[in-house]
């Protein structure tokens, strides 16, 4: 079953110093089914960011749709619940986590849910043992390291239970055993709890094992 689908998708921007749009993602269209591990390898520039960016409508095109779950990205009804199913990883963790120890980080997006407490610790739990961080709840989270971080980050995504992860070149820090072991879970996830992936790499040597590659180069899918 198609979980997400880009019809004819172009997008532009215009810098602050000048008012000539630069093209970014021309006449992209593609679909991804559920469940699908999928690379979107590309080079520094190619675009990557800004399709992950498109898929969780924290940018809108500037021409064709984008569909996922059966959500247009563009009805704004519908962003918290497009961007509750699909959550993403950017390359750097710190920008995403706000709590002070790790289970309040984990625990902010279900608190903006309005979810009971109750409710929010198992949510809490069951998201940082999935995680591989559950024994470290009450940690700091200045104390960890960035692959640390970067569990905690996923964490915070499982507990909102998405449908899918995007993955914007997240492990590219990595040392490569830190590396290996992210995308293991990564894989684990998709396998056990049936979760989308859309992994965002420059590193060819990644896509092994992978559903769908998607090759992105000069802002259009070649592959």
């Amino acid at each position: 079953m198609s979980f997400l689908e880009l019809h004819t998708v172009h997008f532009s921007y215009a810098p602050v110093e000048t008012a000539k749009y630069i093209s970014v993602l021309e006449n992209i269209t593609v679909s991804i089914n559920q469940g699908d591990f999928a690379v979107l390898l590309g080079k520094r520039g190619s675009g990557k960011t800004t399709f992950l960016r498109l898929l969780n409508a924290l940018l809108i095109p500037t021409r064709g749709h984008i569909r996922i779950g059966g959500m247009d990205t563009e009805d704004h009804t519908k962003l918290w619940e497009i961007r509750r199913m699909a959550g993403m990883l950017f390359q750097e963790p710190d920008n995403q986590i706000i709590g002070a120890t790790i289970a309040e980080d984990v625990a902010f997006g279900p608190e903006n849910l309005g979810l009971p407490s109750q409710v929010i610790q198992r949510r809490v739990h069951e998201a940082l043992t999935k995680a591989a961080m559950g024994e470290s709840a009450d940690c700091a989270v200045h104390l960890l390291s960035k692959a640390q971080k970067l569990r905690v980050s996923l964490a915070g995504i499982l507990a909102m239970q998405p449908e899918c992860i995007l993955v914007d070149e997240a492990a590219a820090a990595l040392d490569p055993a830190e590396k290996a072991e992210f995308t293991a879970l990564l894989r684990k996830l998709n396998r056990d709890e049936k979760l989308t992936v859309i992994y965002a790499t420059g590193n060819s040597e990644e896509v092994a094992g992978a559903d769908r590659v998607m090759v992105l180069e000069n802002g259009k899918i070649t592959g």
